[in-house]
């Protein structure tokens, strides 16, 4: 399986029953792409924040993911601003005020799901998550494609530097020239060709192992503890939060 670093650690988060994170990172989720005002996004990234040290996250991994993040909304902030949609009179003092607004919007936005998905749903192993989605009534056959690419896109990558070292051994050099792209091109069709072939050998190994098109559960759906019932009191709480500063503002 494809190594997650979010799920290996042990915190309260992780022991929290995995519907229940899943139904809350939903409704974060929608209700945080609907906020029109800074105010209510600014209390849904509180919100997240306060998960962090509650999910034990190992640090770099999250900055990482912050930094690329960051690193596009950057770019909104040099050019939305500047877009014709977005510009007022040129007599007013702060012409660039409605594109800032929609970049902050933006901005916070993003980051608050990015944190949100990361606390709720990246600590969950990949087979926690296929079943419980699987208990939530998701379609069986998104659940089988969902955990096949988190399992196999791993392999993809490992075959890729194993061809490209292989091309280096070789000699080759990548320049900006017809040679290059040209290799480059016959190492896609080449990775393409590995994983039709590969799934082949996949699904003939399924069929001799007994598999008829589904997944059974190994074990029940785990029960509502109190702790789970602490945390839904608490996420509601910044929810009705959100939803009052959306509704009186």
């Amino acid at each position: 399986m494809l190594i997650n670093p979010f799920a290996l650690t042990n915190s309260p988060i992780h022991q929290l029953n995995p519907r229940l994170r899943i139904i809350l990172a939903l409704l974060f989720t929608i209700l945080t792409i609907t906020c029109q005002h800074p105010s209510s996004l600014l209390i849904s990234l509180t919100y997240t924040l306060t998960l962090i040290p509650l999910a034990h996250l190992p640090y770099k991994p999250l900055f990482n993911r912050l930094i690329l993040l960051n690193t596009f909304m950057l770019l909104l902030f040099l050019t939305l601003p500047f877009n014709t949609s977005t510009l007022t009179s040129p007599l007013e003092n702060n012409i660039f005020s409605p594109g800032l607004h929609q970049a902050l919007l933006i901005t916070l936005k993003s980051n608050t799901l990015l944190l949100i998905l990361t606390t709720l749903i990246s600590t969950l192993d990949n087979l926690t998550l296929a079943r419980t989605l699987y208990q939530l009534k998701i379609s069986p056959k998104l659940i089988y494609l969902l955990l096949f690419t988190l399992r196999y896109i791993e392999l993809i990558h490992q075959e890729y530097h194993r061809l490209y070292q292989a091309m280096k051994i070789r000699g080759f050099q990548p320049q900006a020239n017809w040679h290059t792209y040209r290799t480059f091109a016959y190492l896609i069709g080449l990775l393409l060709t590995k994983s039709f072939y590969r799934a082949q050998r996949i699904l003939a190994a399924m069929r001799c192992r007994g598999f008829r098109g589904r997944f059974y559960p190994t074990q029940d759906p785990p029960h509502f503890t109190p702790s789970d019932q602490i945390f839904t009191y608490f996420s509601s709480l910044f929810l009705t939060i959100i939803l009052g500063i959306e509704w009186l503002i």
